[in-house]
């Protein structure tokens, strides 16, 4: 039972209808059309990307095969069509790769130290991203980029094409030579934006024009397509080399709170020091904990195997995927996995019938099956190269 909420004025309400209006006018401001200022001139600089042979596919009709693969795909890590809209079913490219960019980007912005030009990094945060996307931009920019009239009209992918809208803006401003990004080394591609669903962030020079470019674009496109960028819970960073009077300039420029560092990207750290045992040991945590859970219950063998297999050593698989796990946290990894395996409580003594190497081994080989987590680690971090 809701007791009281507290309204847009921060005023505390107990009564029903109060509180009913407060959960009105919430919504109301949420799911509220706006009037798509600027649309034009938002769309101006998106290009048409969709050809004919794209269209074609796009409208033709699902055969029964198409809709067998897409609910048993042949493999994990295959997509599932070509249908798809996202680069995280792309064949080339893989779903860590943004965090590789923004982890290198970030650590060389870090290590900079001298040099007359600075460089900034910034976070947004959208207020309701999925919300506040209005259907007329939303149309319109799905005929500027030549896509035909079909799909689900609630796809999460659609805020993806939304997001071009943005992209395009910042594209634009680099092509014209008003945004400068950020290179890790000489000749070196410059990285000026890196989007992953609501995810954003921006690299720029620390000058004034090329943070008041990027705001420009930020207020355009939050204009045009009724998106709500929350400045209170973004933040910025900048490299070591930044002189206090510019930061400030920047400060008052942008109204963003400035971080020595971001916490994460993606869910992984976006800096690591040189005690990665500590910077990862949260994985250590989040396995213990859910290994915990399982404790205490009456579980046969193929229930454990199927825990340790699919749910406890896919935990640390992501991050596997981008870092190199220090060798004594994947040791405590198996140690935790061995000792559920066993049965083993707490402190007290388990025979351990066969070591951890051995049921490491392929089930032919008289195993059982299990990752051998390091090795598994070096095999994602090669899938890389």
């Amino acid at each position: 039972m809701i007791k009281g909420v507290r309204d847009h004025q921060n005023n505390w309400v107990e009564e029903i209808e109060d509180i009913a209006g407060v959960a009105t006018e919430y919504f109301e401001n949420i799911f509220k059309s706006g009037s798509c200022d600027r649309m034009e001139e938002c769309l101006s600089a998106v290009q048409h990307k969709v050809t004919l042979e794209m269209q074609e596919v796009l409208s033709r009709e699902y055969s029964a095969e198409e809709v067998k693969n897409g609910i048993i795909p042949n493999g994990a890590n295959k997509s599932t069509g070509t249908r798809w809209y996202e680069c995280s079913f792309l064949s080339e490219i893989l779903a860590c790769d943004n965090v590789l960019v923004a982890y290198e980007t970030l650590h060389s912005m870090h290590c900079k130290k001298s040099g007359k030009k600075g460089f900034l990094a910034l976070k947004l945060d959208i207020s309701k991203a999925y919300d506040r996307i209005e259907w007329n931009f939303l149309r319109n920019i799905m005929l500027r980029l030549g896509f035909p009239k079909q799909g689900d009209p609630l796809s999460p992918y659609l805020f993806l094409l939304c997001a071009e809208g943005f992209t395009a803006l910042l594209d634009r401003a680099k092509e014209e030579g008003r945004l400068h990004g950020v290179s890790i080394c000489w000749r070196a591609p410059t990285i000026s934006h890196l989007l992953f669903a609501d995810d954003s962030l921006l690299f720029c020079q620390a000058n004034q024009d090329d943070v008041r470019c990027i705001s420009d674009a930020l207020q355009l496109f939050a204009a045009a397509s009724g998106q709500c960028i929350n400045f209170e819970k973004s933040s910025f960073f900048f490299s070591n080399n930044m002189k206090d009077e510019v930061r400030e300039q920047i400060k008052r420029e942008l109204r963003v709170k400035e971080v020595e560092r971001f916490e994460s990207y993606l869910g992984l750290p976006t800096l690591v020091g040189r005690v990665k045992y500590q910077t990862f040991s949260f994985l250590k945590d989040r396995v213990w904990k859910k290994i915990q859970s399982w404790k205490g219950k009456l579980l046969s063998r193929v229930v454990k195997e199927v825990l340790i297999k699919v749910v406890a050593q896919s935990i640390p698989t992501y991050t596997m995927g981008v870092f190199l796990l220090p060798v004594k946290l994947c040791n405590e990894f198996n140690a935790m996995y061995v000792r559920f395996w066993w049965g083993q409580v707490g402190d007290e003594k388990k025979i351990y019938w066969k070591s951890w190497s051995a049921l490491s081994k392929p089930k032919k080989e008289g195993g059982m099956g299990f990752r051998d987590l390091r090795n598994f680690n070096l095999a994602m971090l090669a899938k890389q190269g």
